[in-house]
């Protein structure tokens, strides 16, 4: 049926993406959390905390032991590290989850609004979340303007 043996895999995370959306979605109806409208503000929270999260786990040097653990990692003779995706398995799916961005950001995005609808006490965590989401593109804009100046300089002095 799948001439490939990662496609299972695939699916098989998938469903179970599916099935916790579908557990969520029963959870806030039964516990009556379900929202019939949200606040501009509060959507933009969790846009930018999604973004920070997604950020956190697929870039941030303080999460590189969490990516290492789905993938093969090898020490070279000369001391560094060579990290390479698994060949198959449940292990290269979550590692090509940890590797791309739009993929990992349904799952955060899932989570934090989860998290938001279920418990009023999340909306402060979300906020910090949020808040070094926006240092984050303060900071990439900052190294763009950066880039960008430094790029100018280089071509103005070889004229």
């Amino acid at each position: 049926m799948f001439k490939d043996e990662q496609h299972i895999w695939n699916i098989l995370f998938t469903a179970l993406f599916l099935a916790l959306a579908a557990l969520a979605y029963c959870m806030l109806l039964l516990v009556g959390r379900m929202p019939t409208h949200l606040p501009l503000f509060d959507a933009v929270l969790i846009v930018l905390a999604t973004f920070r999260l997604t950020r956190l786990f697929l870039h941030d040097v303080i999460m590189q032991w969490l990516r290492d653990l789905f993938l093969d990692v090898q020490v070279l003779e000369d001391g560094t590290l060579m990290r390479r995706e698994p060949s198959q398995g449940p292990r290269k799916t979550v590692s090509t989850l940890l590797g791309c961005p739009w993929c990992f950001a349904l799952w955060a995005g899932f989570v934090t609004s989860f998290v938001y609808f279920l418990t009023p006490h999340a909306w402060f965590f979300i906020f910090v979340l949020a808040v070094a989401g926006i240092a984050t593109l303060v900071q990439l804009l900052a190294n763009l303007l950066g880039w960008s100046a430094e790029h100018k300089k280089i071509t103005t002095e070889r004229l």
